[in-house]
């Protein structure tokens, strides 16, 4: 095996396997469609790339996201780009390059797949006999390719950079657009602990009767609250308001009852459980479905009376 490597890596190692190389398979935190598209310029002998972007649940610079799908299409055949959109997010860094008989080089190190993890900053990759076959096939299950209809729903769209470390003040004046992407790239998890919602209990055992599975019996699907956790402490009773989730604006209301019951109004709450889980329309979603993929929880943060935010995923407790 050679390496490790931490100089001339763009050279030593992604031209050099590349070259001798018909697939490439990537994952990476961050990447740039720019560096992507020098590589496929410079690696016309690629019959298939795919690329693996793991830090995609904290968002993603929308120019970026336009410049993937336009690659995704001009090499269409060759090129699948996938997003990850569930929580943990995943910052390992693979590179996989097979020959003809199907023989891998396979490295790991710090460098993500951008100029800056080749060219620019000081970065090590090392070869490595293999890495478990799971790991890409996760990366699978929890990730939705770039060109797909309803990537919109799950990725959130940022404007400006991707995430940024500052604590931010939010304005009722501010633009939807302005908010979210503000409360998204925020590092800081105390401005996600002004509720918690748990979306179903373990311990139900009637999950096929209520909350989000209610429509299975003629009701309106929804969140219910428990005796410690009353929504009426937090959200307005019985008015509209608004709730910012993954870049959608989704209209909400409390509608109270011996628990009270959080619905969306414009946005078909059910649906959206079924495509982050996996499971189709027939499937009854279960609390065990919702905790594999970090869903299990719903962390808000209140903007002022009318407007919250919101980001799925026990993962947040963990930055504390």
């Amino acid at each position: 095996m050679d390496g490790p490597f931490y100089k001339n890596l763009y050279e030593d190692i992604m031209l050099k396997f590349g070259r001798k190389a018909k697939k490439i398979h990537i994952l990476s935190g961050y990447a740039s469609p720019f560096f992507l598209e020098m590589v496929l310029s410079d690696l016309t002998n690629i019959e298939e790339i795919i690329l693996y972007l793991g830090m995609t649940p904290n968002g993603l610079n929308v120019r970026y996201h336009e410049e993937f799908k336009r690659l995704a299409k001009s090499f269409e055949g060759i090129l699948t780009i996938y997003y990850q959109y569930t929580f943990p997010v995943n910052h390992m860094k693979c590179y996989q390059f097979f020959d003809a008989d199907n023989n891998v080089s396979t490295f790991i190190g710090s460098s993500n797949f951008s100029e800056n993890g080749f060219l620019l900053n000081k970065e090590i990759l090392t070869q490595c006999n293999q890495i478990p076959d799971f790991i890409f096939e996760e990366q699978l299950e929890n990730s939705i390719n770039c060109l797909d209809s309803n990537v919109n729903l799950l990725i959130y769209m940022a404007e400006g950079a991707s995430h940024v470390s500052e604590i931010v003040d939010y304005s009722p004046s501010d633009s939807v657009a302005m908010k979210t992407n503000r409360l998204t790239s925020s590092f800081d998890p105390s401005l996600l602990d002004d509720f918690c919602i748990d979306i179903m209990y373990s311990y139900d055992k009637k999950t096929h009767l209520r909350g989000i599975n209610a429509n299975f019996r003629g009701h309106e699907n929804c969140i219910e609250d428990s005796p410690g956790k009353r929504f009426d402490t937090f959200f307005p009773l019985n008015d509209e308001f608004y709730i910012f989730l993954n870049g959608i604006q989704i209209l909400a209301e409390v509608k109270s009852g011996v628990q009270n019951r959080l619905v969306w109004k414009n946005f078909d709450m059910r649906s959206y459980f079924l495509r982050l889980t996996h499971l189709s329309t027939e499937d009854i979603i279960t609390f065990e479905h919702l905790k594999k993929f970090n869903l299990d929880k719903l962390y808000l943060k209140k903007i002022n009376e009318k407007e919250f935010f919101a980001r799925f995923g026990s993962a947040f407790l963990d930055l504390k």
